[in-house]
Protein backbone atom coordinates (compact mmCIF):
# COMPACT_ATOMS: atom_id res chain seq x y z
CA UNK A 1 0.00 0.00 0.00
CA UNK A 2 2.85 3.24 -1.29
CA UNK A 3 -0.27 5.48 -0.13
CA UNK A 4 0.56 4.49 3.04
CA UNK A 5 4.16 4.27 2.94
CA UNK A 6 5.04 7.22 4.64
CA UNK A 7 2.69 6.68 7.97
CA UNK A 8 3.74 4.92 11.04
CA UNK A 9 0.51 4.44 12.02
CA UNK A 10 -2.82 5.06 10.27
CA UNK A 11 -6.76 4.51 11.07
CA UNK A 12 -9.60 4.95 8.69
CA UNK A 13 -13.43 5.15 9.52
CA UNK A 14 -13.09 4.36 13.26
CA UNK A 15 -16.17 3.72 14.81
CA UNK A 16 -16.97 2.94 18.54
CA UNK A 17 -20.19 3.32 20.18
CA UNK A 18 -21.40 3.35 24.05
CA UNK A 19 -24.92 2.52 25.18
CA UNK A 20 -26.75 6.13 24.35
CA UNK A 21 -23.32 7.48 23.13
CA UNK A 22 -21.87 7.65 19.31
CA UNK A 23 -17.55 8.31 20.79
CA UNK A 24 -15.98 8.19 17.45
CA UNK A 25 -18.27 8.52 14.16
CA UNK A 26 -16.09 7.09 11.14
CA UNK A 27 -13.15 9.25 12.23
CA UNK A 28 -9.76 8.57 10.25
CA UNK A 29 -6.11 9.88 11.54
CA UNK A 30 -2.12 8.77 10.59
CA UNK A 31 0.84 9.94 12.14
CA UNK A 32 4.02 9.89 9.80
CA UNK A 33 7.34 8.27 10.92
CA UNK A 34 9.26 10.24 13.45
CA UNK A 35 6.89 12.92 13.83
CA UNK A 36 5.05 14.31 16.57
CA UNK A 37 0.97 14.55 15.78
CA UNK A 38 -1.21 16.27 18.84
CA UNK A 39 -4.40 15.10 19.27
CA UNK A 40 -6.79 18.43 20.50
CA UNK A 41 -10.64 18.40 21.51
CA UNK A 42 -13.30 19.11 23.85
CA UNK A 43 -13.78 16.34 26.56
CA UNK A 44 -15.82 13.46 24.78
CA UNK A 45 -14.70 14.77 21.71
CA UNK A 46 -13.05 10.94 21.35
CA UNK A 47 -9.37 11.57 22.54
CA UNK A 48 -9.55 8.70 25.28
CA UNK A 49 -11.83 6.32 23.26
CA UNK A 50 -9.32 6.15 20.48
CA UNK A 51 -6.29 6.28 22.14
CA UNK A 52 -7.74 3.33 24.53
CA UNK A 53 -8.49 1.32 20.98
CA UNK A 54 -4.70 1.84 19.90
CA UNK A 55 -3.71 0.71 23.22
CA UNK A 56 -5.81 -2.68 23.48
CA UNK A 57 -8.61 -1.66 26.15
CA UNK A 58 -11.53 -1.63 23.91
CA UNK A 59 -11.23 -4.63 21.35
CA UNK A 60 -14.59 -3.56 19.86
CA UNK A 61 -14.53 -1.19 17.09
CA UNK A 62 -15.17 -0.67 13.51
CA UNK A 63 -13.12 0.26 11.07
CA UNK A 64 -9.19 -0.23 10.27
CA UNK A 65 -5.77 0.42 11.88
CA UNK A 66 -2.87 -0.36 9.86
CA UNK A 67 0.71 -0.43 10.51
CA UNK A 68 3.48 0.17 8.72
CA UNK A 69 0.83 -0.34 5.86
CA UNK A 70 -0.08 -3.71 6.95
CA UNK A 71 -3.70 -4.02 9.03
CA UNK A 72 -3.79 -4.97 12.05
CA UNK A 73 -6.59 -5.86 14.43
CA UNK A 74 -5.75 -4.68 18.03
CA UNK A 75 -7.52 -6.83 20.93
CA UNK A 76 -5.87 -6.26 24.13
CA UNK A 77 -3.10 -4.68 25.17
CA UNK A 78 -0.22 -7.12 25.48
CA UNK A 79 -1.12 -7.49 21.92
CA UNK A 80 -0.44 -3.41 21.23
CA UNK A 81 2.73 -3.97 23.22
CA UNK A 82 3.45 -6.60 20.87
CA UNK A 83 3.35 -4.69 17.62
CA UNK A 84 5.14 -1.63 19.08
CA UNK A 85 2.08 0.57 20.69
CA UNK A 86 3.15 2.31 24.04
CA UNK A 87 1.18 4.76 25.80
CA UNK A 88 1.91 6.57 29.31
CA UNK A 89 -1.10 7.42 30.74
CA UNK A 90 -1.87 10.70 33.28
CA UNK A 91 -2.46 8.20 35.91
CA UNK A 92 0.89 6.53 35.78
CA UNK A 93 1.12 2.58 35.09
CA UNK A 94 3.86 1.72 37.73
CA UNK A 95 4.01 -0.78 40.80
CA UNK A 96 5.38 1.52 43.68
CA UNK A 97 6.97 -1.13 45.60
CA UNK A 98 9.42 -2.36 43.18
CA UNK A 99 12.61 -0.60 41.67
CA UNK A 100 12.78 0.85 38.31
CA UNK A 101 13.90 -1.64 36.45
CA UNK A 102 11.97 -4.49 37.71
CA UNK A 103 9.14 -1.78 36.37
CA UNK A 104 10.56 -1.21 33.19
CA UNK A 105 11.23 -4.89 32.82
CA UNK A 106 7.73 -6.23 34.35
CA UNK A 107 6.43 -9.90 32.95
CA UNK A 108 10.03 -9.67 30.57
CA UNK A 109 12.68 -10.81 33.35
CA UNK A 110 15.82 -11.96 31.89
CA UNK A 111 16.19 -14.94 33.18
CA UNK A 112 18.95 -17.74 34.32
CA UNK A 113 18.65 -21.68 33.23
CA UNK A 114 17.17 -22.29 36.90
CA UNK A 115 13.82 -19.86 35.74
CA UNK A 116 15.24 -17.16 38.24
CA UNK A 117 15.75 -13.57 37.82
CA UNK A 118 19.65 -12.53 36.47
CA UNK A 119 19.45 -9.27 38.33
CA UNK A 120 23.37 -8.57 37.26
CA UNK A 121 21.76 -8.26 33.02
CA UNK A 122 18.55 -6.75 34.50
CA UNK A 123 20.52 -4.26 36.20
CA UNK A 124 22.87 -3.60 33.61
CA UNK A 125 19.93 -3.41 30.68
CA UNK A 126 17.93 -0.69 32.28
CA UNK A 127 21.00 1.70 33.08
CA UNK A 128 21.86 1.16 29.23
CA UNK A 129 17.89 2.02 28.66
CA UNK A 130 18.11 4.95 31.23
CA UNK A 131 21.92 6.31 30.02
CA UNK A 132 20.33 6.36 26.25
CA UNK A 133 17.21 8.29 27.19
CA UNK A 134 19.87 10.62 29.02
CA UNK A 135 17.92 9.62 32.65
CA UNK A 136 19.20 10.56 35.53
CA UNK A 137 17.59 7.40 37.87
CA UNK A 138 19.21 4.38 39.44
CA UNK A 139 17.90 1.22 38.34
CA UNK A 140 17.73 0.33 42.37
CA UNK A 141 15.73 2.88 43.16
CA UNK A 142 12.09 2.62 44.63
CA UNK A 143 9.23 3.54 42.39
CA UNK A 144 7.26 5.06 45.15
CA UNK A 145 10.30 7.43 45.89
CA UNK A 146 10.33 9.18 42.87
CA UNK A 147 9.01 12.32 41.90
CA UNK A 148 6.20 12.33 38.98
CA UNK A 149 8.09 13.66 36.60
CA UNK A 150 10.66 10.95 37.28
CA UNK A 151 7.52 8.55 37.35
CA UNK A 152 7.35 9.64 34.28
CA UNK A 153 10.98 8.94 32.82
CA UNK A 154 10.13 5.29 33.94
CA UNK A 155 7.03 4.70 31.92
CA UNK A 156 9.02 6.63 28.69
CA UNK A 157 11.83 4.09 28.98
CA UNK A 158 9.52 0.88 30.17
CA UNK A 159 7.84 1.84 26.50
CA UNK A 160 11.46 2.21 24.75
CA UNK A 161 12.89 -1.08 26.52
CA UNK A 162 9.65 -2.28 24.68
CA UNK A 163 10.69 -1.32 21.25
CA UNK A 164 7.94 0.72 20.79
CA UNK A 165 7.04 2.38 17.01
CA UNK A 166 4.54 4.72 18.21
CA UNK A 167 4.24 5.97 22.02
CA UNK A 168 0.87 7.66 22.97
CA UNK A 169 1.42 10.46 25.56
CA UNK A 170 -1.44 11.31 27.58
CA UNK A 171 -1.65 14.76 29.69
CA UNK A 172 1.83 14.24 30.43
CA UNK A 173 2.73 17.42 31.75
CA UNK A 174 -0.40 17.67 33.77
CA UNK A 175 1.80 17.62 37.81
CA UNK A 176 4.69 18.83 36.24
CA UNK A 177 6.54 22.07 36.26
CA UNK A 178 8.33 24.13 34.50
CA UNK A 179 11.67 23.10 34.92
CA UNK A 180 10.34 19.12 34.42
CA UNK A 181 8.47 20.30 31.46
CA UNK A 182 11.27 21.63 29.84
CA UNK A 183 13.31 17.91 30.63
CA UNK A 184 10.09 16.11 29.22
CA UNK A 185 10.05 18.03 26.02
CA UNK A 186 13.82 17.38 25.18
CA UNK A 187 13.33 13.79 25.99
CA UNK A 188 10.49 13.32 23.50
CA UNK A 189 12.01 15.62 20.65
CA UNK A 190 15.09 12.95 21.21
CA UNK A 191 12.72 9.95 21.06
CA UNK A 192 10.85 11.41 17.81
CA UNK A 193 14.58 12.38 16.12
CA UNK A 194 15.41 8.65 16.61
CA UNK A 195 11.99 7.80 14.95
CA UNK A 196 9.75 7.16 17.18
CA UNK A 197 6.47 8.30 16.39
CA UNK A 198 4.26 10.19 19.19
CA UNK A 199 0.92 10.95 19.15
CA UNK A 200 0.84 13.68 22.39
CA UNK A 201 -2.59 14.74 24.09
CA UNK A 202 -3.00 17.65 26.22
CA UNK A 203 -5.52 20.06 26.76
CA UNK A 204 -2.66 23.24 27.09
CA UNK A 205 -1.67 24.34 23.51
CA UNK A 206 1.37 26.61 24.12
CA UNK A 207 2.85 23.13 24.91
CA UNK A 208 1.18 21.79 22.34
CA UNK A 209 2.23 24.38 19.33
CA UNK A 210 5.50 24.19 20.89
CA UNK A 211 6.16 20.27 20.78
CA UNK A 212 3.82 18.82 18.04
CA UNK A 213 5.14 19.02 14.06
CA UNK A 214 1.03 18.38 13.30
CA UNK A 215 -1.99 19.42 15.32
CA UNK A 216 -5.27 17.40 14.83
CA UNK A 217 -8.32 18.43 16.21
CA UNK A 218 -11.58 16.22 17.33
CA UNK A 219 -14.96 17.35 17.56
CA UNK A 220 -17.78 15.30 18.35
CA UNK A 221 -16.22 11.63 17.71
CA UNK A 222 -14.89 12.85 14.23
CA UNK A 223 -11.15 14.00 12.93
CA UNK A 224 -12.29 17.78 11.74
CA UNK A 225 -8.67 18.68 10.41
CA UNK A 226 -5.10 18.33 11.02
CA UNK A 227 -2.86 21.61 11.25
CA UNK A 228 0.91 21.80 9.90
CA UNK A 229 3.17 23.80 12.42
CA UNK A 230 2.61 27.01 10.78
CA UNK A 231 -0.35 27.13 10.94
CA UNK A 232 -0.72 26.54 15.05
CA UNK A 233 -3.10 29.78 16.07
CA UNK A 234 -4.94 29.77 19.01
CA UNK A 235 -8.25 31.80 17.57
CA UNK A 236 -8.10 29.08 14.52
CA UNK A 237 -7.42 25.59 16.70
CA UNK A 238 -10.51 26.66 19.28
CA UNK A 239 -12.47 27.85 16.34
CA UNK A 240 -12.44 24.08 14.98
CA UNK A 241 -12.36 22.53 18.52
CA UNK A 242 -15.64 24.36 19.16
CA UNK A 243 -17.61 24.77 15.85
CA UNK A 244 -17.99 28.59 16.54
CA UNK A 245 -15.72 31.90 16.87
CA UNK A 246 -13.67 32.12 20.01
CA UNK A 247 -13.19 35.91 19.41
CA UNK A 248 -15.14 36.95 22.32
CA UNK A 249 -14.83 33.29 24.23
CA UNK A 250 -12.92 35.19 27.60
CA UNK A 251 -13.44 37.96 28.81
CA UNK A 252 -12.47 39.89 32.16
CA UNK A 253 -14.47 42.72 33.28
CA UNK A 254 -12.61 45.38 35.58
CA UNK A 255 -14.03 44.84 39.55
CA UNK A 256 -14.51 47.40 42.29
CA UNK A 257 -13.11 46.32 45.59
CA UNK A 258 -15.98 46.21 48.76
CA UNK A 259 -15.50 45.00 52.04
CA UNK A 260 -12.75 43.01 52.90
CA UNK A 261 -13.72 39.23 53.49
CA UNK A 262 -10.81 36.65 54.40
CA UNK A 263 -7.32 37.93 55.78
CA UNK A 264 -4.73 36.03 56.83
CA UNK A 265 -1.81 37.73 59.13
CA UNK A 266 1.74 36.07 59.51
CA UNK A 267 -0.24 32.96 58.35
CA UNK A 268 2.54 30.30 58.76
CA UNK A 269 3.30 26.36 58.71
CA UNK A 270 6.80 24.84 59.57
CA UNK A 271 8.58 24.03 56.92
CA UNK A 272 6.05 24.82 54.19
CA UNK A 273 5.12 28.30 54.20
CA UNK A 274 5.86 31.56 56.61
CA UNK A 275 4.56 34.92 57.29
CA UNK A 276 1.57 34.66 54.43
CA UNK A 277 -0.24 38.15 54.65
CA UNK A 278 -3.05 38.25 52.56
CA UNK A 279 -6.69 39.47 52.10
CA UNK A 280 -9.48 38.83 49.58
CA UNK A 281 -12.69 41.29 49.12
CA UNK A 282 -16.41 40.82 48.49
CA UNK A 283 -16.60 40.20 44.67
CA UNK A 284 -12.86 39.88 43.47
CA UNK A 285 -11.02 37.08 42.35
CA UNK A 286 -7.55 36.88 44.03
CA UNK A 287 -4.79 34.39 42.14
CA UNK A 288 -2.32 32.95 43.62
CA UNK A 289 0.83 31.81 41.32
CA UNK A 290 4.30 29.85 42.49
CA UNK A 291 6.11 27.12 40.64
CA UNK A 292 5.33 23.54 42.19
CA UNK A 293 6.65 23.03 45.31
CA UNK A 294 6.38 26.75 46.16
CA UNK A 295 3.28 25.93 48.83
CA UNK A 296 0.69 27.37 46.77
CA UNK A 297 -2.06 24.53 47.52
CA UNK A 298 -0.44 23.83 50.57
CA UNK A 299 -1.79 26.86 51.44
CA UNK A 300 -5.33 26.73 50.75
CA UNK A 301 -5.60 23.31 52.15
CA UNK A 302 -3.60 25.19 55.37
CA UNK A 303 -6.86 27.88 55.53
CA UNK A 304 -9.24 24.81 54.69
CA UNK A 305 -8.13 23.16 57.95
CA UNK A 306 -6.39 20.54 56.68
CA UNK A 307 -3.20 20.99 58.22
CA UNK A 308 -2.70 22.06 62.30
CA UNK A 309 -0.58 23.77 64.05
CA UNK A 310 -0.36 26.54 62.10
CA UNK A 311 0.94 30.44 63.25
CA UNK A 312 -0.69 33.74 62.25
CA UNK A 313 -4.06 34.30 62.57
CA UNK A 314 -6.97 34.33 60.28
CA UNK A 315 -9.90 36.77 59.57
CA UNK A 316 -13.06 36.33 58.08
CA UNK A 317 -15.46 39.67 57.78
CA UNK A 318 -12.81 41.16 60.31
CA UNK A 319 -13.92 38.59 63.10
CA UNK A 320 -10.71 36.37 64.39
CA UNK A 321 -11.45 32.48 63.58
CA UNK A 322 -9.67 29.48 64.23
CA UNK A 323 -9.93 26.35 62.05
CA UNK A 324 -8.43 23.30 62.63
CA UNK A 325 -10.67 20.98 60.48
CA UNK A 326 -12.95 21.21 57.35
CA UNK A 327 -15.89 20.89 59.43
CA UNK A 328 -14.60 24.01 61.28
CA UNK A 329 -13.82 25.70 57.74
CA UNK A 330 -17.63 25.05 56.27
CA UNK A 331 -19.35 26.55 59.30
CA UNK A 332 -16.68 29.80 58.75
CA UNK A 333 -18.32 30.20 55.52
CA UNK A 334 -15.20 28.51 53.40
CA UNK A 335 -15.87 25.65 50.79
CA UNK A 336 -12.57 24.23 49.22
CA UNK A 337 -12.47 22.68 45.43
CA UNK A 338 -9.58 20.59 45.47
CA UNK A 339 -7.09 19.68 42.58
CA UNK A 340 -7.58 15.94 42.90
CA UNK A 341 -11.37 16.17 42.18
CA UNK A 342 -11.60 12.21 42.14
CA UNK A 343 -9.91 11.45 45.06
CA UNK A 344 -10.99 14.33 46.94
CA UNK A 345 -13.41 15.91 45.96
CA UNK A 346 -16.22 13.60 44.62
CA UNK A 347 -17.74 10.16 45.49
CA UNK A 348 -17.22 8.34 41.92
CA UNK A 349 -19.79 5.70 42.42
CA UNK A 350 -22.40 7.74 44.05
CA UNK A 351 -25.06 9.37 41.97
CA UNK A 352 -24.93 13.61 40.93
CA UNK A 353 -27.12 14.14 43.07
CA UNK A 354 -25.82 12.16 45.88
CA UNK A 355 -22.74 14.16 45.47
CA UNK A 356 -23.60 17.75 45.78
CA UNK A 357 -25.97 17.16 48.41
CA UNK A 358 -23.43 15.59 50.82
CA UNK A 359 -22.88 18.69 52.51
CA UNK A 360 -26.61 19.63 53.73
CA UNK A 361 -27.29 15.62 54.59
CA UNK A 362 -27.52 17.09 58.39
CA UNK A 363 -29.89 19.73 57.45
CA UNK A 364 -31.77 18.41 54.84
CA UNK A 365 -31.54 14.54 53.82
CA UNK A 366 -32.04 11.31 55.58
CA UNK A 367 -29.82 8.92 53.87
CA UNK A 368 -30.17 10.00 50.12
CA UNK A 369 -33.91 10.16 50.26
CA UNK A 370 -35.00 12.98 48.08
CA UNK A 371 -38.22 14.62 47.97
CA UNK A 372 -39.17 16.57 44.90
CA UNK A 373 -38.68 19.57 46.44
CA UNK A 374 -35.26 18.59 47.61
CA UNK A 375 -34.12 17.83 44.06
CA UNK A 376 -35.79 21.35 42.39
CA UNK A 377 -33.57 23.11 44.72
CA UNK A 378 -30.64 21.12 44.07
CA UNK A 379 -31.08 21.34 40.31
CA UNK A 380 -31.04 25.08 40.46
CA UNK A 381 -27.36 24.30 41.59
CA UNK A 382 -26.69 22.27 38.56
CA UNK A 383 -28.42 25.13 36.21
CA UNK A 384 -25.79 27.46 37.34
CA UNK A 385 -22.61 25.79 36.91
CA UNK A 386 -24.38 24.51 33.03
CA UNK A 387 -23.72 20.75 33.64
CA UNK A 388 -25.09 18.47 31.02
CA UNK A 389 -26.27 15.33 32.76
CA UNK A 390 -28.80 12.28 31.61
CA UNK A 391 -30.67 12.69 35.45
CA UNK A 392 -29.71 12.82 38.61
CA UNK A 393 -29.28 8.90 39.63
CA UNK A 394 -26.29 9.42 36.98
CA UNK A 395 -23.17 8.18 38.63
CA UNK A 396 -20.39 10.62 38.78
CA UNK A 397 -17.82 8.49 37.76
CA UNK A 398 -19.59 8.12 33.70
CA UNK A 399 -19.47 11.89 33.45
CA UNK A 400 -16.63 13.72 31.66
CA UNK A 401 -13.62 15.63 33.15
CA UNK A 402 -15.33 18.92 32.76
CA UNK A 403 -18.29 17.71 34.05
CA UNK A 404 -17.20 16.23 37.29
CA UNK A 405 -15.80 19.53 37.88
CA UNK A 406 -18.56 21.03 37.64
CA UNK A 407 -20.57 18.80 40.35
CA UNK A 408 -17.95 19.59 43.01
CA UNK A 409 -18.53 23.36 41.75
CA UNK A 410 -22.45 22.66 42.30
CA UNK A 411 -21.90 20.52 45.65
CA UNK A 412 -20.02 23.32 47.09
CA UNK A 413 -22.49 26.36 45.87
CA UNK A 414 -25.43 24.25 47.89
CA UNK A 415 -23.59 24.75 50.98
CA UNK A 416 -23.49 28.56 50.62
CA UNK A 417 -19.70 29.90 51.09
CA UNK A 418 -18.48 33.21 51.27
CA UNK A 419 -14.97 32.50 50.35
CA UNK A 420 -14.40 30.07 47.89
CA UNK A 421 -11.36 27.86 47.40
CA UNK A 422 -10.28 26.90 44.02
CA UNK A 423 -6.92 24.60 43.64
CA UNK A 424 -6.08 24.32 40.20
CA UNK A 425 -10.00 24.46 38.98
CA UNK A 426 -9.55 24.06 35.15
CA UNK A 427 -7.45 20.83 35.17
CA UNK A 428 -7.36 18.39 32.31
CA UNK A 429 -10.92 20.41 31.03
CA UNK A 430 -11.39 21.19 27.17
CA UNK A 431 -11.48 24.68 26.39
CA UNK A 432 -15.14 25.30 25.94
CA UNK A 433 -16.06 23.98 29.45
CA UNK A 434 -12.80 26.06 30.60
CA UNK A 435 -14.67 29.21 29.29
CA UNK A 436 -17.35 28.23 31.06
CA UNK A 437 -15.89 27.57 34.34
CA UNK A 438 -14.03 30.88 34.44
CA UNK A 439 -17.47 32.64 33.32
CA UNK A 440 -19.14 30.97 36.35
CA UNK A 441 -16.13 31.94 38.94
CA UNK A 442 -16.44 35.24 37.41
CA UNK A 443 -19.96 35.19 38.04
CA UNK A 444 -19.79 34.00 41.57
CA UNK A 445 -17.17 36.30 42.50
CA UNK A 446 -19.78 39.25 40.81
CA UNK A 447 -22.56 38.42 42.91
CA UNK A 448 -20.48 39.21 46.17
CA UNK A 449 -18.53 36.01 47.19
CA UNK A 450 -14.94 35.97 47.57
CA UNK A 451 -12.49 33.97 45.12
CA UNK A 452 -8.79 32.91 46.15
CA UNK A 453 -7.89 30.69 43.62
CA UNK A 454 -4.55 28.76 43.00
CA UNK A 455 -3.07 27.95 39.41
CA UNK A 456 0.00 26.80 37.36
CA UNK A 457 -1.56 27.99 34.33
CA UNK A 458 -0.39 31.13 33.58
CA UNK A 459 -2.47 31.98 30.94
CA UNK A 460 -5.46 31.71 33.43
CA UNK A 461 -4.22 33.94 36.00
CA UNK A 462 -3.98 36.20 33.87
CA UNK A 463 -7.23 35.52 31.92
CA UNK A 464 -9.79 35.66 35.72
CA UNK A 465 -7.59 37.06 38.37
CA UNK A 466 -8.38 40.89 39.38
CA UNK A 467 -5.44 40.55 41.49
CA UNK A 468 -2.37 37.92 42.10
CA UNK A 469 -0.07 37.29 44.95
CA UNK A 470 3.29 35.13 43.68
CA UNK A 471 4.59 32.86 45.85
CA UNK A 472 8.41 31.38 45.94
CA UNK A 473 9.78 28.85 48.38
CA UNK A 474 6.79 29.49 51.06
CA UNK A 475 6.97 33.24 51.16
CA UNK A 476 4.93 35.50 48.88
CA UNK A 477 7.42 38.16 47.11
CA UNK A 478 4.70 40.08 45.04
CA UNK A 479 1.60 41.40 44.29
CA UNK A 480 0.54 42.39 41.38
CA UNK A 481 -2.65 44.39 40.33
CA UNK A 482 -5.11 44.78 37.27
CA UNK A 483 -3.17 45.89 34.34
CA UNK A 484 0.24 44.34 35.91
CA UNK A 485 -0.89 40.60 35.66
CA UNK A 486 1.18 39.87 32.57
CA UNK A 487 3.09 36.43 31.82
CA UNK A 488 6.37 38.09 31.82
CA UNK A 489 5.83 39.25 35.43
CA UNK A 490 4.50 36.03 36.65
CA UNK A 491 7.43 34.52 35.31
CA UNK A 492 10.03 36.71 36.70
CA UNK A 493 8.73 37.08 40.11
CA UNK A 494 8.07 33.07 40.72
CA UNK A 495 11.67 32.47 40.04
CA UNK A 496 12.72 34.29 42.98
CA UNK A 497 13.80 37.62 42.13
CA UNK A 498 12.36 40.22 44.49
CA UNK A 499 13.81 43.56 42.93
CA UNK A 500 11.82 45.51 40.60
CA UNK A 501 15.02 46.91 39.49
CA UNK A 502 16.12 43.44 38.25
CA UNK A 503 13.18 42.70 36.30
CA UNK A 504 14.16 43.10 32.61
CA UNK A 505 11.63 41.57 31.13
Amino acid sequence: MNKKSNNMLRAENISKTFPGVQALDRLSFDLKKGEINAIVGENGAGKSTFIKILSGVYPQYEGKIYILGKEIRIINPRQARNIGISTVYQELLLVPQLTVAENIFLNRFPLRKNGTINWKILFRDTSDILNKLKIEIKPDEIVSDLSVSQMQMVEIAKAIAAECKVLIMDEPTSSLNIEEVRTLFNLILDLRDAGVSIIYISHRFKEVFEIADRLTIFRDGKNVGTLNKNDFSFNRVCEMMIGQNIRNYFHKDKVILKDEILSLKNFSLKGVFKDINLCTHKGEIVGIYGLLGSGRSELLQTIFGLYKNTEGKIYINSNLVKINSPGEAISSGLGFVPEDKKEAGLFLRLSIIQNISILNLDQRYNFFIFRDKHKKELEKYLDIVLLKYPNLNTWVQNLSGGNQQKVVLAKWLSAKPKILLLDEPSKGIDVRTRAEIYQLITKLARSGMSVLLVSSDIQEICRICDRVYIMHEGRLVKELYDKEIKEEMLVHYSSGVEKEEEFAG
